[in-house]
């Protein structure tokens, strides 16, 4: 090798090792979020209501339901009912379908018509609370929370036979003879006291609230939606539930306790992350966007969806956005029609989207993420969207 070609040699491999940095700068990335180390994250109903992408045998507090969450996630919430036997059951609304097709107060039944109802409607998924515990071991609960929302104590037709300090008591008294349960929260309605409630248990107790109006500085502890949850920062909260990425962000944002999602795949997700999983850019689209009135503006078309989980982030610190105006996914199965589809509104969110690789286990499908500007109003937008795995 003469000396000229072996200055070329020096000044291409210069220029290839230039070329690496500036890929690697391109996609440098800033950390989106936190995730406290002490935040649990627990399944809803056991796995949540039936998905679309989901098993439809499933129930939401039933058998498969609770495992799975108890397998994937920190732990899982249930909702326990009661039967005329003053059997405690793991069911969450007060009235439930017969196998004649209609309704009936679940406290009117016996164990053995529930056995029948659980059989036609519910394929044997459901369990009462001594099935439970003798289906979860105590190896399978080692460091997992379980979270009973005692719906029991709200249920009218129960309140009606019972007194409420003996029905506080009794369902007490049953839940703490199953000592499997070693990390156990319980849930009660804004009916109960909460003092009472906590001074005839060694369970922590949460009392449920869906608004603000009855929550006073002497309750420490509660359970609300996660939309109300920044307003109580300083109390003692489980949170429920943020089923897409932004919401989950909102829910972290207040420091709870507890988490209750139904999407496991998504808490599964952000649990790798607390657990030291590192947030990795791999790709960083810049968006200027100037007073456009269309209804539908693309920012990513028909693309295959990653065979990882993943996430979007639609940073705009410069940007203002007006009602109506959303951030779309929308993702597609191998014939164009949309399998799943989830909107944040901008005006008021932070703006992230969660990619579900699972759908990939069903075809070829595509994604595609867009401004849904429903009024046709102006949009201004300039940013990045950036994608992380």
């Amino acid at each position: 090798m003469n000396r000229i070609q072996y200055i070329i040699g020096i000044l291409i491999l210069a220029v290839s090792l230039l070329g690496c940095k500036s890929n690697a700068d391109k996609f440098k990335c800033e950390t989106p979020f936190e995730v406290p180390e002490d935040v649990k994250f627990i399944g809803h109903k056991g796995s949540g209501p039936i998905q679309k992408n989901q098993d439809d045998s499933w129930y939401e507090n039933g058998r498969t339901s609770v495992v799975n969450a108890l397998s994937k996630t920190d732990g899982t919430e249930i909702d326990i009912q009661m039967s005329e036997d003053s059997t405690l059951w793991l069911f969450h609304n007060h009235d439930i379908r017969t196998c004649k097709d209609t309704f009936i107060n679940f406290y009117s039944l016996s164990d053995n018509e529930i056995d029948s109802i659980n059989e036609c409607n519910f394929n044997s998924q459901l369990l009462n609370l001594e099935k439970f515990h003798g289906l979860i071991s105590r190896d399978t609960l080692v460091n997992k929370i379980v979270s009973l929302d005692l719906k029991v104590f709200s249920n009218p037709l129960v309140l009606e036979k019972w007194n409420v300090d003996t029905l506080l008591s009794y369902v007490f008294t049953k839940i703490d003879n199953f000592n499997v349960l070693e990390n156990l929260k319980l849930e009660v309605p804004a009916n109960i006291d909460l003092k009472t409630a906590q001074s005839i248990t060694n369970h922590k107790v949460y009392q449920v609230h869906y608004d603000t109006i009855a929550i006073t500085k002497e309750i420490e502890n509660i359970s609300i939606p996660f939309n109300l949850s920044s307003t109580y920062s300083n109390k003692n909260m489980q949170v429920w539930t943020p089923n897409k990425m932004s919401d989950l962000i909102t829910a972290l944002s207040s420091s709870p306790e507890i988490i209750q999602s139904d999407d496991i795949t998504l808490i599964s997700y952000i649990i790798d992350i607390r657990d030291g999983k590192s947030f990795e850019c791999t790709s960083s689209k810049q968006i200027n966007i100037k007073e456009s009135k269309q209804e539908f503006i693309e920012l990513i078309s028909d693309t295959i969806l990653p065979s990882e989980h993943s996430f979007y982030q639609l940073k705009n610190p410069e940007s203002k956005f007006l009602r109506d105006q959303y951030l779309v996914l929308s993702i597609k199965d191998e014939r164009g029609e949309i399998s799943f589809y989830e909107a944040v509104n901008l005006w008021e969110h932070p703006a992230y989207l969660f990619l579900n690789s699972s759908y990939r286990k069903k075809g070829n499908h595509t994604f595609s993420i867009y401004i849904w500007n429903k009024t046709k109003s102006p949009v201004n937008l300039q940013g990045k969207l950036i994608q992380y795995k």
